[in-house]
């Protein structure tokens, strides 16, 4: 089962899709167009890091400079600095370099995910974080969850997973509009990142806690639950598990989320249309995604469940047959699983 998160296209004007991002934003007062990124060290304390070439992942930024604690702790560091020297701080077991330039602030972040050290580096102007991103030699800013790219007299972009994205209102919504550069790579040593899924649809909770993909395969539709606050260190969402694996022929109308809170936990509901027309939905915890409710027969039918089935008979009031036991199964058993 392919458990990597393909890179991300919002689909216009489906329900509930997530929080998208703005598509009007305040450009930042001071936009850096240099490629000034000094030499990091990448071994301390006996360990070596390698650097990082997407965008930070948000569990980085959740416990940096995305977390006010630890915000009200840089200031602090801040105030002894000596010039272009790095001065090292460890905050909850993770390892801070700083550089003061004589003009600008400095913050590398040392991290170990998934048994790999990595590290980045941010500077800070104007009270914003930017990272440079290094295959296209483009500083990004983060600005509400996202990382974005303001280009000269035209749209912030959206950084997702090696690619650039333009936020655009569509029908129902908001839509992400691949925008690959136009201008050559800085650096052909950068892995390209993997081409847009133009088959895969991405749904998000309005907390953007959780993704839910929805992927074509041969076999038919594949709906799959990510953690989306949980990423490994390529920048991909950790997978919990497959929701449904949809027959031939069955699509996708829609995947809602429930309001999440402390007394109701958040509950997916994926809307589909049958090969008969009709309309059933299935609803999931949001956080194991296990299915909850009724089972929808029509989903769970296998090929191998197919076949001649045995049945009992007996004579019905008009003096029809009715089954009343098919494949060792009582009819009222039957009956009564449908309705769960």
């Amino acid at each position: 089962m392919d458990v990597r998160r393909p890179p991300i296209r919002r689909p216009q004007g489906e329900i509930g899709a997530h929080r998208p991002p703005r598509v009007v934003v305040t450009r930042p007062t001071v936009i850096v167009r240099d490629r000034v990124v000094f030499a990091s060290p990448n071994v301390f304390g006996g360990v070596t890091y390698r650097p990082i070439h997407h965008g930070p992942l948000r569990s980085y930024v959740a416990l940096t400079f995305g977390n006010p604690a630890w915000n009200a702790l840089r200031l602090q560091w801040q105030t002894t600095t000596i010039l272009n020297q790095i001065a090292w701080h460890n905050h909850g077991g993770h390892n801070y370099a700083h550089r003061w330039d004589g003009n600008r602030h400095w913050w590398g972040f040392y991290f170990a995910v998934a048994g790999v050290s990595t590290f980045y580096w941010t500077q800070i102007i104007d009270d914003r974080y930017w990272w440079y991103e290094p295959r296209w030699g483009r500083w990004c800013y983060w600005d509400d969850g996202y990382w974005r790219y303001p280009i000269d007299n035209g749209p912030v972009l959206v950084y997702e997973d090696g690619n650039y994205f333009e936020p655009q209102q569509g029908t129902g919504g908001v839509v992400l509009r691949p925008t690959p550069p136009q201008e050559p790579p800085v650096d052909t040593n950068i892995p390209a990142p993997a081409p847009v899924d133009e088959k895969a649809q991405t749904y998000y909770d309005d907390g953007m806690k959780v993704a839910v993909i929805v992927k074509e395969a041969a076999e038919g539709i594949k709906v799959l639950l990510y953690d989306h606050k949980k990423q490994d260190q390529d920048g991909n969402d950790e997978f919990i598990g497959q929701l449904i694996q949809l027959n031939k022929g069955v699509t996708v109308d829609g995947v809602e989320f429930s309001e999440d809170s402390t007394e109701q936990p958040l509950q997916i509901t994926v809307r589909t249309i049958g090969n008969d027309g009709k309309k059933r939905s299935t609803t999931f915890d949001g956080q194991t995604g296990e299915r909850l409710g009724r089972r929808n027969a029509e989903l769970e039918l296998r090929p191998e469940d197919i076949g001649v089935q045995h049945a009992e008979l007996k004579a019905d009031g008009d003096g029809s047959l009715v089954p009343t036991v098919l494949d060792g199964l009582t009819v009222d058993r039957i009956n009564a699983a449908l309705q769960r």
